[in-house]
């Protein structure tokens, strides 16, 4: 057998030689590729199954016979060496290695155990480099996503033509800004077009604009967003709050037939919302507060905490901020309001009203 394997073997094999050297290169490399980075998604022991088993099967077989193959071509003339005479030889051996008598059989088992050991330490190799976490499969992962170059800018860096050519791409989710855009060493990217596209999925991840005031942020890029959403029938919230876009939108408006709401909590003519209205519970009535007196750390702690539990009590007991802001006017009024019923105000007021009761300062 061992014989055979020198011989017809070794021809048959040297004949497939080019095909085998480069599937024997190439084949860990894709199927490691295809494999990606193994992520554990389940408090299970995870196993390979279907095409993924086959598919790293396959790959050690073109392996082995591609180091099988180089094996029998550097080593398949010195492995078979004729011999003299009588040679005593284990039957068991000879029955192993085949072949005709005046050969050495002793030594050509030798060679067919260290080719037996090769191909154990290459599938070993291989095993170890595939697998889930595997040296080989990490490695051609991190190719996938390359290194990080760290510089002046640190990690961040502008954008080159290669990474740019996705956003030649329209989607009608997306979003087109127009203008001219440059990139990595001042380069051009955009090739004349004046278009960047983003897709739905970039949109709805958000868009981060960074410039100087007259920069043309709002020009350049929160307006076309409005407009273009609004032209695509989507309705929109808009925040606001130095009420710099509000004509814009509500000329857009005029275009698309759009319906505008104004919310200006300054405004007294505008659309207005009660935050107290329906607020009768403690989870209620602290999530606003808590919202309206951000907790501060140190020792100011105590004064923000105790000011969000009054705001709450207040919140439960009145039903609109214009009372509750007269309220605070008398409060000793506001203390024997809050402590006329035994209720979730006149818990969360407890600190307050002991504090007015014994000397009336707060």
């Amino acid at each position: 057998m061992i014989y055979w394997l020198f011989t017809e073997g070794r021809a048959i094999l040297s004949g497939l030689i080019a095909p085998l050297m480069c599937l024997t290169l190439l084949m860990p490399l894709i199927v490691s590729a295809m494999f990606g980075a193994g992520i554990q998604r389940s408090s299970g022991v995870q196993s390979i199954s279907g095409w993924k088993r086959g598919m790293k099967l396959f790959t050690h077989g073109i392996v082995l016979l591609g180091i099988t193959t180089l094996y029998l071509i550097f080593l398949g003339d010195i492995a078979i060496q004729p011999v003299r005479g009588r040679q005593a030889t284990n039957a068991l051996i000879r029955a192993i290695v085949g072949g005709p008598e005046n050969i050495q059989h002793m030594r050509l088992f030798m060679f067919g155990a260290m080719w037996l050991f090769a191909s154990f330490i290459v599938t070993l190799g291989l095993h170890n480099g595939m697998k889930n976490g595997g040296w080989l499969r990490e490695r051609v992962d991190r190719l996938r996503n390359p290194q990080v170059k760290r510089g002046a800018l640190g990690s961040s860096h502008f954008c080159t033509q290669r990474e740019y050519k996705r956003f030649r791409r329209e989607d009608p989710e997306g979003l087109i800004l127009l203008g001219a855009f440059w990139g990595e060493d001042k380069r051009r990217l955009d090739s004349g077009t004046g278009k960047f596209c983003l897709g739905g999925e970039d949109i709805a991840r958000g868009i981060l604009t960074l410039g100087g005031p007259g920069s043309g942020k709002t020009q350049g890029i929160i307006l076309p967003a409005i407009a273009d959403r609004m032209l695509a029938g989507h309705s929109l919230i808009v925040a606001d709050p130095q009420g710099e876009i509000t004509a814009h939108v509500l000329k857009y408006a005029a275009v698309t037939r759009h319906l505008v709401v104004v919310h200006d909590p300054t405004s007294t003519i505008g659309p207005r919302y009660n935050l107290a209205e329906g607020i009768d519970n403690v989870s209620d009535a602290r999530a606003i507060a808590d919202v309206l007196v951000p907790s501060a750390q140190g020792d100011n702690k105590f004064w923000t905490d105790s000011a969000a539990a009054l705001l709450a009590a207040c919140l439960i007991r009145f039903d609109n901020l214009g009372d509750i802001y007269n309220a605070m006017n008398d409060l000793k009024a506001l203390a024997q309001s809050l402590s006329s019923k035994k209720d979730d105000a006149s818990l969360l007021a407890n600190s307050f009203i002991a504090s007015v009761g014994s000397d009336g300062k707060v």
